[in-house]
């Protein structure tokens, strides 16, 4: 088995992210139950950020599974295109619940639009414009700023604090996603990371009571 043959470093990688995909796997499906009570669109944007962060988190745990150089490259675009998927699929519900038509199918496309513009870039890229995609995380992750009026005014603030903590520890946790020659700053990422998606997953949760 691939996992017992990796480094420590590696091992931990893949298994801070495997549990928590099993975790939010267990949790998804309650949220989902109370989702769907609301609406069936309501219940659909809600089932896009659940499927976008357990893509997340499984292409992230088989990304550091991999041992094959060849494997490990596809892997890794994967992993990164997830991450595009992740932050357009955290807005999707509170894009559609909290902003009015036809606003919401407008900023949908436009957040949707950069996330599928981002995979294209990282598929066909060879890795020079790491970088650059970096940045568009963070932009795209803090278009709340230029777009959450409605979701601010509509919002509870123990949902919005939640969806601001959310995007804290994913801002935080990329110093520590950039910092290649720490030992063991890639886990430390995986830890904001799911610290960010249990935040963002709590505040759905807010959408929804």
């Amino acid at each position: 088995m691939n996992y017992f043959l990796l480094e420590k470093e590696e091992r931990w990688n893949v298994l801070t992210h495997a549990i928590g995909f099993f975790i939010a796997l267990i949790c998804v499906p309650f949220l989902l139950t109370t989702a769907f009570q609301s609406s069936v669109l309501g219940g659909s944007s809600v089932l896009v950020f659940s499927l976008s962060l357990l893509f997340m988190l499984a292409s992230s745990s088989l990304y550091h599974l991999q041992i094959s150089p060849k494997a490990k490259e596809r892997f890794q675009k994967l992993d990164h295109i997830a991450i595009f998927f992740l932050i357009a699929g955290t807005y999707t519900p509170f894009i559609t619940f909290f902003v009015e038509a036809p606003l919401k199918f407008y900023y949908l496309g436009l957040m949707w639009g950069i996330a599928f513009i981002g995979t294209g870039i990282k598929f066909f890229s060879t890795g020079k414009l790491k970088y650059i995609s970096t940045v568009a995380y963070l932009i795209m992750g803090w278009m709340v700023v230029f777009i959450g009026e409605p979701i601010v005014e509509n919002l509870c603030t123990a949902g919005f604090t939640w969806l601001i903590t959310g995007g804290v520890f994913y801002s935080v946790g990329t110093i520590f996603y950039l910092m290649k020659k720490m030992k063991y700053s890639h886990v430390v990422w995986h830890f904001f990371v799911l610290l960010g998606g249990l935040s963002h997953f709590i505040a759905v949760w807010y959408c929804l009571i």
